[in-house]
């Protein structure tokens, strides 16, 4: 496989900026150094690169002006990289960092596409922005996440991984020192248990194995969990001043204690995610001394095996859903459904409340899975079945939608599909490669509403 990483504008560097919350004099250029002058700093630039109009981005440059900057390239599992950069603009304001999130890359992409986009998208940052190309990262979400491990591991110039929503196996071909990966997921999130199970492995590699796990679903963090990632970054450089990692410990340890008993199991997560940050660095001994005398404690040792014991039982139960699929009927699963859906509507939530609440979130996934393959190879008594499965788990999940449409269409219900489509566009459907690929659209074409709402689809950002 021919590998496009072969940067020729990467230049070492090992300079800072001028960070406004830090009191160290740190060096600055006299000028701006962004290049064409066309980029506006503190807002999502929108480009295409100069080498491939089709190579487009969301750029995002601090308002200070460096000598060199860390890089952050984006990938969302939906191409939506506008939204992923805008959602972590304050942060790279914060931190000066770039942002670089491809509008391009998506789930279901051979591998070849996005990596050379990939590829694409940072020539033209080094081309136009200083970067401290002994400091890019890769970040992603779910699909978007797998992009990004497995791009860190194809060539030895990248100096960390941010994984959101999505688990690994490995990083063995890293040979780049301190490389830094960043593993993040919410409670609901049905890989939660495969991103947790990722510290295992990551903690016997040469890997700087770092975890932050928040209040969610399968979605990006919200950007008050994401600072974590930026902080790990800061911490990576080595270009930082202790009052400001100290301010964020002080910040993340007076939260964790505000945890009450009955979650306990939250709370030795969130010291784990402390020390992980700070465990290797020198100073900050007190925060150290800190964590570390809650994870020592009776409390969190039985917490943390009480985790461990929970996760265990829901792998086996993923297994046993993927073989309901083929061997239960609809009524044993709408009565597996409701048992499950009970922990969604409660207060305070126990690891088990979560644990059905992310095997909801696995029936859906998987019911999105078995339905599109069913659908593809014509079997539509099956992809009837996965589909009823797929809507008593996830009612409202505009791709479950989508697929009702594709359904309809190949039953030859063309207005109800019409109007399924419609409402899986207003429900959020956007993804356009889908859309485009799906052959069974092809009677649908003259149709004027079809017409109309693909242009709707199209038009969006």
């Amino acid at each position: 496989m021919k590998i496009y990483f072969l940067f020729v504008t990467l230049i070492v560097v090992l300079i800072g900026c001028n960070t406004p919350s830090s009191t160290t004099s740190i060096e600055t250029i006299s000028e701006d150094s962004i290049k064409p002058q066309g980029i506006k700093r503190g807002i999502i630039n929108v480009l295409s690169a100069v080498t491939d109009a089709s190579c487009n981005y969301a750029l995002f440059v601090p308002n200070d002006s460096c000598d060199a900057y860390p890089l952050i390239v984006i990938f969302d599992p939906h191409a939506a990289g506008n939204h992923a950069a805008s959602q972590y603009k304050e942060l790279a304001g914060k931190y000066n960092v770039v942002l670089a999130a491809s509008n391009k890359i998506q789930n279901n992409m051979p591998s070849e596409e996005f990596m050379y986009f990939a590829s694409c998208i940072i020539d033209d940052v080094m081309q136009k922005i200083p970067i401290d190309s002994e400091h890019v990262y890769l970040m992603g979400f779910s699909g978007g996440a797998r992009v990004a491990s497995f791009l860190a591991q194809q060539e030895n110039i990248f100096k960390g991984v941010i994984g959101c929503g999505a688990g690994l196996t490995d990083l063995v071909n890293i040979k780049i020192p301190d490389f830094l990966y960043v593993g993040m997921a919410g409670f609901s999130d049905f890989n939660f248990p495969e991103v947790y199970k990722s510290e295992n492995t990551l903690r016997q590699s040469s890997v700087r194995a770092n975890f932050k796990y928040f209040d969610g679903k399968h979605e990006w963090p919200p950007d008050s969990i994401m600072e974590y990632a930026f902080i790990a970054i800061t911490l990576n450089r080595k270009q930082y001043t202790k009052e400001i990692i100290s301010s964020y410990l002080t910040k993340e340890t007076n939260l964790n204690k505000k945890i009450p008993v009955r979650d306990a199991w939250k709370k030795v997560i969130g010291f784990k995610s402390l020390k992980d940050l700070i465990e290797t660095y020198n100073g900050f001994e007190v925060e150290k001394l800190q964590i570390n005398s809650y994870l020592d404690s009776y409390e969190a040792k039985m917490s943390e095996r009480n985790i461990t014991s929970s996760l265990t039982k829901e792998f086996t139960s993923q297994t046993e859903l993927q073989k309901a699929f083929a061997e239960k009927d609809i009524d044993w699963w709408n009565k597996k459904i409701k048992i499950l859906s009970v922990a969604i509507g409660k207060k305070n939530k126990t690891p088990a409340d979560y644990r059905d609440i992310r095997l909801l979130n696995y029936i859906s996934i998987a019911g999105y899975t078995a339905t599109s393959q069913a659908l593809k190879s014509g079997d539509i008594k099956q992809a009837e079945k996965f589909l009823n499965i797929y809507r008593l788990a996830d009612p409202s999940n505009p791709d479950m939608i989508f697929l009702t449409g594709v359904y309809l269409t190949i039953n030859k219900e063309y207005q109800s599909a019409i109007d399924s489509l419609t409402l899986a566009v207003q429900m959020g459907f956007s993804d356009k490669r889908k859309w485009q690929s799906e052959r069974s659209f092809i009677p649908l074409k003259d149709s004027l509403r079809f017409i109309d709402l693909e242009a709707k689809l199209n038009s969006m950002p």
